[in-house]
Parts: structure tokens; sequence; C-alpha cells
């Protein structure tokens, strides 16, 4: 009954009235998504297109969901299968009685359940955020799913990382249980198998390569052949574009060993081809990593990167200290992990262990759990990068895990957040299990007075921009942070060869538009950082903002964000 309130009270009133929605956040979250779609929650009206369902996907999946049909004869539960868009490939029900409840909520081939156009539902909102949901009846945005519960998880391709489709169970409100979310995602995992499984030998090969590829921490990996993109982290984050960089791949010579990698602005990495019967058919990218901060000598003494401002790094080093931990917090590519092993450094301690929730794909939980038990009970200290990257399942583990883990050496988690973004309660649950201060570290747009020490830093004297590069630069509002500046300092000091950074070696996008007013810079500042709290969601930080999404979306354009 609270969630039919909530749910009258959300579509009558908004949130303008007294007292807050009983109803969970993640639904909260998904019926503003909705709102701002502009989706109908009074009509079904979704729209249908005809399309393949002889995918690989669907051909992988099919067979996993037939089989299980066989135990759910008479359980009431219907199933469905959608691609990456959230359109049904494939969908089943036991019985005639459920078939019809199949054709009210238009659970066939080609119909389309993306969030943005059937609100929230299981199989778009799984495929939205990327995890398993269960929307419940009145959870739904749409009033004519209300009499139905969906349990939906998203699939990831085993070899490239990538949403390939959704698996759902829909059951009468009635018959929802919590053993169905166990069941989606022994379904998904069957289903990843099958897709491993039917994966061509030469992709397995490009796996296998992947995997066996002996890199430093840090460093971005790109394995590829003609269709397949496999990334770790770091090289997922410059979003590559797979058909240059193959187009680039197919022009190299057998014995060249870097080449430029297309749209990173003269960035290399090393080259290895995988060649059968003397035909390029993959090859993997180590991509050069971001110039470390030079060390320097003489004047003032050594400069320190000023991701570790002195208040940082005092707040650091004192929770360290008297706590043996710490969290720090704030957007990516802030230089949390640098200010941690500085600080780790200047207690005179051994390098870190560094476990990073990302390594999870590519082992197990179990095993990175295990790797993360060995951590605590040696002397090292460890640093746990990203914990926002962390399921909820997975944080509470990790929370007990730590919890009941004595150890002396120290512990720093981060935790990739803008400074407005509300703490979940299962990160909340392993904060309070960590025990150190939470110290924010601000993005680059709110300290650009360091801006000037930071290019002192990341690049040598002789390449030292002129001033009107350092002025383009002091323009720019560093939606990436330090990261970002690093990369963009690294591009251009390739271009320049020898001399000073001069304004034709920075990015286009640096160089193109017009100098912000007072106004218009605070503007884009707020802007920028409703984007980071939302993690780029741009409908949710167009509701923060108060705006419509195409007013957001001229503006990022504006204003270069």
């Amino acid at each position: 009954m609270k969630t039919r309130t909530a749910w009258e009270r959300f579509q009558f009133e908004g949130e303008r009235g007294d007292g807050a929605l009983q109803v969970r956040s993640e639904i909260l979250t998904s019926w503003r998504r909705s709102r701002l779609s502009g989706v109908d929650p009074s009509r079904l009206s979704l729209p249908h297109s005809d399309i393949d369902p002889d995918t690989r996907f669907a051909r992988a999946a099919r067979p996993v969901l037939e089989a299980a049909t066989d135990e759910m004869a008479d359980s009431g539960l219907c199933l469905a299968i959608t691609d990456r868009n959230g359109r049904v490939l494939w969908s089943w029900a036991p019985n005639a009685t459920l078939r019809r409840g199949l054709d009210d909520l238009e659970l066939h081939r080609g119909f389309c359940f993306d969030e943005e156009i059937a609100g929230t539902n299981g199989l778009g909102t799984a495929l939205e955020t990327g995890r398993p949901v269960t929307i419940s009846g009145e959870e739904h945005f749409k009033e004519p799913f209300h009499s139905f519960s969906c349990v939906a998880a998203p699939v990831y391709h085993p070899v490239t990382a990538r949403a390939v489709g959704a698996v759902n169970i829909t059951c009468q409100v009635g018959d929802t249980h919590p053993v169905l979310t166990t069941t989606v995602v022994t379904l998904v995992r069957e289903v990843r198998e099958a897709l491993l499984a039917a994966s061509g030998e030469r992709e397995r090969r490009l796996l296998d390569a992947f995997l066996a590829t002996n890199a430093r921490r840090g460093t971005a990996v790109a394995t590829l052949s003609a269709d397949v993109l496999i990334t770790n982290d770091a090289a997922a984050e410059l979003r590559l574009d797979h058909r240059q960089i193959w187009a680039r791949v197919l022009e190299a010579a057998p014995d060249d060993e870097m080449i430029e990698v297309p749209g990173l602005d003269g960035r290399t990495a090393k080259l290895r081809l995988l060649v059968e019967q003397r035909k390029t058919t993959g090859a993997i990218l180590l991509l050069d990593p971001v110039p470390q901060p030079p060390p320097t000598t003489g004047g003032a003494g050594p400069l320190t990167i000023p991701t570790a401002s002195e208040h940082l790094t005092k707040a650091l080093d004192r929770s360290v200290d008297i706590n043996g931990a710490a969290m720090l917090r704030g957007e990516a590519g802030t230089g949390k992990r640098t200010a941690a092993r500085r600080a780790f450094e200047r207690g005179g301690r051994e390098a870190p262990v560094v476990l990073d929730p990302a390594e999870i794909t590519v082992t197990s939980f179990g095993a990175w759990c295990t790797e993360l038990a060995a951590a605590r009970s040696s002397t090292a200290p460890v640093l746990l990068t990203r914990i926002n990257a962390l399921s909820v399942e997975q944080a509470l583990t990790v929370a007990a895990l730590l919890a009941r883990t004595e150890s002396s050496a120290p512990l720093v988690a981060t935790w990739d957040a803008g400074s407005t973004e509300a703490v979940p309660a299962h990160l909340s649950t392993l904060m309070d299990s960590l025990g150190g201060a939470v110290i924010e570290v601000l993005p680059l747009r709110r300290r650009l007075n360091e801006l000037r020490s930071l290019i002192r830093v990341l690049v040598d004297a002789a390449r030292h921009p002129v001033p009107q590069a350092v002025q383009l630069l002091e323009e720019h509002h560093w939606p990436g942070n330090v990261a970002e500046l690093a990369n963009v300092l690294h591009s251009a000091s390739i271009a320049a060869g020898p001399g000073p950074i001069r304004p034709d070696h920075l990015p286009t996008y640096l160089r193109t538009g017009r100098t912000l007013t007072p106004l218009e810079q605070a503007e884009a500042a707020v802007i920028a950082e409703v984007l980071a709290s939302t993690r780029g969601n741009k409908t949710e930080a167009a509701k923060q903002l108060g705006i419509a999404r195409p007013t957001l979306y001229a503006k990022i354009r504006a204003y270069r964000l």
C-alpha cells in the first residue's frame, strides 16, 4: 500500500509534497529518469520493430532458458531475453493463461522495454543500471505493469565484457520470492558460459592473449581483432575507437613495435601483432603510461603533486597514523591513488598491495576476497581502490571480512564520487568497518590555482608551455581532473618535440571556443560537479539541475564539459 501511495504521489504531485516518498531509492531514481524521458505512466504503448531473433546472444541464451522451462512448467513463471537495447528476442510462458498475461504486457518478440521507453521495469532498469534488479508491482512506472513482478539481470559477454542483452523472470505479484534473483543470476552465469563456448577459437585466443599479457598496474591494455575489442579498466576509460585502431593495426608493418593510437592526440602504444598464416588476425596494445612526476632538486625543495595538497596530506597522515586507515573520496582522476601511495612512502612503509574490484571480472569475487585476506595478514599496506564498483552484496561481504581480520598494516580505500553524492547504505557499512576518516579530494576545477604547479611537475622545463598555452589550460574545466591534464600534457610534449608546448600542440577542444564569463564559469563548474556526482547520468543530472535534458546537452557542448 505504501508503494501505491508513493507511486500516486509521484505521478500527481512529483516530489513537492510533505515527507519523503516511501519507496526504495533505486526505484525513485528510476522513476525520475522515466519522467524525464517523457514516459506515459498510464498507457502501455510499447514500440515494436522487426528484429532478427537469431543473434549470437539469442543462440547461446535460448537453450539455457529452454532447459530451465522443464522445471518451471507448474511454477507460474515466465521467461524472456532481450538484446542490449531492451528489445525482446524470445519469451516463454508455461500455459495459456500466462501467455495471455504476456500479451497484456507486450512481452513478445520485437517489443522494446528500454527504460527510456517503458519506464521502470525489470529488463530496462537492469540494462540501465548494469546490475540485477527486482521491480515488484507498483514499483513499475507504467500502471499496466502493476499486477506483475519482474526480476532481471544484464548479460555481459565473457570475452568483450560488453552488455549483450538481459534475462528476465516475470510472475504475478503474489508469486514474488527472493529465490528468483538467485535463479536469474544462475541463468545469466550459464548463458555467459554458453557464450564463451560458442565463441570462435580465434576469440578465445584473443582472450587468452589478453589475460596472459604481463603489464604493470595502471597500464592501459587493449586486445583486438576486426570485430572484438577487449580492454582493461585503464584502457576502457580512454574510450578507444575500435574501428580506427583496427585500421591502424592493419597498416602496421610486421616488424613495427610501436604505433600511434588514433584519437589520443599522439599517444603511442607498444604493439604485438597476432598472425595466422601470414595474416594479421589480432593485436595487443600496451599504451605508453602517463609520465610520473620527475624528481626535483634544489631551489624550494621537492615539488609535491597538488593532488596531495598540504591540507590533504596532513589529514591523510593523521588518519593513517591514528586509525590505521583512511577513505579518500573524490571524482575519478583527482589523484586519490597517488595521494595514498605517497602517504605510505612518507611513513617509510613498503609498496602497497593494490586491489581493484575491476579484477573481479577476470578472476572471481571469491579469489579476490582471498587475495584481500592474504594482504591483510601481511605487513604490507593495502590500497583498496574504487570501492563504489563493488555491488551491494560484495561490499557487505568485504565489510565483514575486514571486520574480522586484524592487521597492523594500514589500509587506504578510494571512492570515486562527487562531493554532493550521498553515501549508499552498503558503502556506509564498508566505511564503518574501515574505521578511518573520510577525506575529500577536490576536483581540479575547484583548485585551478594549483594548475601551474601541476604543469611544472608533469612537464620538464624544456617543454614548459608558453604563456598562451597556459592560458588555454587555465580556461578549461577539466572534467577528467588531473588524469586528463596529464594525458593532455603528455600528448602535447610528444607533439612539441624538444621545444616548449605551444597552443597548436594542444587538443582541438582546448583551442576552440571563446573565454567564458565569470558567471558562465560558475555555471559550468556546477554542471560539471553534478555530472560527476551522477556518474555521467545526464537524465539524473538534468533533474537535479532543474533543467530539460536538451538544455543540459547544449550547455555541455557550449562549455566543453
